[in-house]
């Protein structure tokens, strides 16, 4: 067994119990126990292009969870391969696919956009990690439909006790409005990413249940070697960055597909020793 597998064996031992406090507040009505499904038999990589949200902002609590949940089932677990979806760059007309930017080392794959309270949160962990890991990993980020567009969903949230102004953004209805948005990240994210932006149907937030953030690492081989939970609940970039868990018959069902208990921080530098 090796360092790598050995850190894998003791972190999925142990739950973590530091949360940062980054606290949404809940609105009155949200998803019941009753309204969750289990995911049904495994699909073929088609039925994993579009859902009944596609294409749509979300606009309330309800539709965030059931968002959420409807797609916890459809991300690629550790030792998968990793869809091969299209890669639409954001400054130029180039478009490639994930496996073909792969090469001598493995990617980190971050999925989010700049409505996003943990994205928000983590733009000086992604400099410093980018910065600090360039020699062992490459660095992309895609950029996914709004978390808190205008006049869609936006909670109240609180960072340290203090209210977090976070102000929402248009929700892009077209692909050169989605990537005009994107590039405002390069002064936010450092100059070792490179940017994405998703298709206007979703197809990377849907397939790799990243809405409203989400962080993976895919190696060399085409396999995902990190998966990280899916966000706001798991979005855990930094060893201290963490958010407040989903309600208990939440974490029950998320457990159901699995993924990684510890921060991409953790991973990338265990990995790189």
């Amino acid at each position: 067994m090796n360092r790598l597998d050995r850190f894998y064996q003791k972190a999925c031992s142990v739950i973590p119990v530091l949360f940062f406090p980054l606290v949404p507040v809940s609105c009155e009505k949200g998803i019941s126990e009753n309204e969750v499904t289990p995911p049904g038999p495994a699909l073929s990589e088609t039925a994993f292009r579009f859902d009944r949200y596609s294409g749509t902002t979300v606009r309330s609590q309800e539709q965030a969870e059931s968002l959420i949940v409807s797609r916890y089932g459809n991300a690629p677990t550790r030792g998968e391969i990793a869809p091969n979806l299209p890669m639409i760059a954001a400054k130029t007309e180039n478009t490639t696919r994930l496996h073909d930017i792969i090469t001598d080392k493995p990617a980190v794959v971050i999925l989010g956009s700049c409505s996003c309270s943990q994205v928000d949160l983590y733009y000086e962990d992604f400099k410093r990690l980018s910065a600090q890991y360039r020699d062992h990993f490459d660095f992309h980020f895609i950029y996914i439909r709004e978390a808190h567009a205008e006049g869609g969903f936006l909670p109240r949230m609180e960072r340290n006790g203090q209210p977090l102004n976070l102000k929402p953004l248009p929700d892009a209805m077209t692909l050169q409005n989605r990537k005009k948005q994107a590039g405002t990240l390069p002064s936010q994210l450092g100059d070792q990413f490179q940017i994405w932006v998703d298709s206007m149907d979703d197809e990377w937030a849907v397939r790799w249940s990243a809405w409203p953030g989400r962080a993976f690492v895919v190696g060399t081989d085409k396999k995902v070697i990190y998966c990280g939970g899916p966000g706001p609940f798991y979005f855990h970039v930094s060893k201290e960055g963490w958010h407040q868990p989903p309600p208990e018959f939440l974490e029950t069902l998320f457990r159901r597909a699995p993924f990684d208990d510890f921060s991409l921080e953790e991973f990338l530098e265990e990995s790189s020793r």
